[in-house]
């Protein structure tokens, strides 16, 4: 009579119910070397796109056509060659009404997200300086800088260029210029360079941050009396 033999699977337990060990050691390795390798390459993905995000340039300024576009964000490079962080936005206010606003330092923090603390001083030329700290890649930033105004008819612009602490550039500006009598374009751009992070790293937050920025102005605006 022939003894009843049993395979090598069935003679050892199995850490799951049901599945021989040989198919569950193979599961283990898989998730032990797939899992590492899958997170790798999503870290490579990324990081692929903000070099190319924060690279590749355009020289042509890109806007909306309606409000209902919202931010429109790009990396445009100037004649000169610099290249800086430019949002766009049509904004359903007048001209007069989004200058009130973006020149408005003590209202900043609810326009800036990453904004803790800002303090304004009109000088005697009609600029103001600005003092303060702020995040930039999740570091806080002591920063100053001098903001000039300039308005005229149909368009006004509030720049600045002082680097300072970690920023090795700080160049920026509002740019806004009126659509018809109750529409303005409203155009945040600026430029950064800070220690020590890559220039494409600090483009591809900035191209993510400051969209938030100019939608901040247009909800601010959105919720001041007058309003339509």
């Amino acid at each position: 009579m022939e003894e009843p033999t049993t395979s090598p699977e069935c003679s050892r337990p199995s850490d799951v119910p049901g599945q021989p060990i040989e198919v569950t050691r193979k599961r283990r390795f898989k998730k032990r070397f797939l899992i590492p390798i899958g997170l790798t390459l999503l870290m490579v993905f990324f990081m692929v796109r903000a070099f190319v995000m924060g690279t590749f340039a355009t020289r042509e300024p890109a806007n909306p056509l309606t409000s209902a576009q919202g931010a429109v964000r790009q990396l445009l490079e100037t004649d000169d060659g610099r290249k800086l962080v430019r949002v766009a936005a049509l904004v359903d206010e007048p001209l007069d009404k989004v200058w009130q606003l973006v020149t408005d330092y003590e209202r900043f923090e609810q326009i800036f997200p990453n904004l803790e603390s800002v303090k304004a001083t009109r000088l005697p030329d009609g600029s103001t300086r600005l003092t303060g700290v702020g995040r930039v890649l999740w570091l806080k930033n002591p920063f100053e800088a001098v903001v000039t105004h300039r308005k005229e008819l149909d368009r006004a612009t509030a720049s600045w260029d002082l680097p300072g602490g970690g920023l090795k550039v700080n160049r920026g500006s509002w740019s806004l210029t009126a659509i018809g009598h109750d529409k303005t374009l409203v155009v945040y751009a600026l430029e950064l360079k800070v220690d020590p992070y890559p220039a494409f790293v600090v483009r591809y937050t900035l191209l993510h941050y400051l969209p938030q920025v100019v939608e901040a102005v247009s909800r601010c605006l959105a919720r001041s009396p007058g309003s339509p």
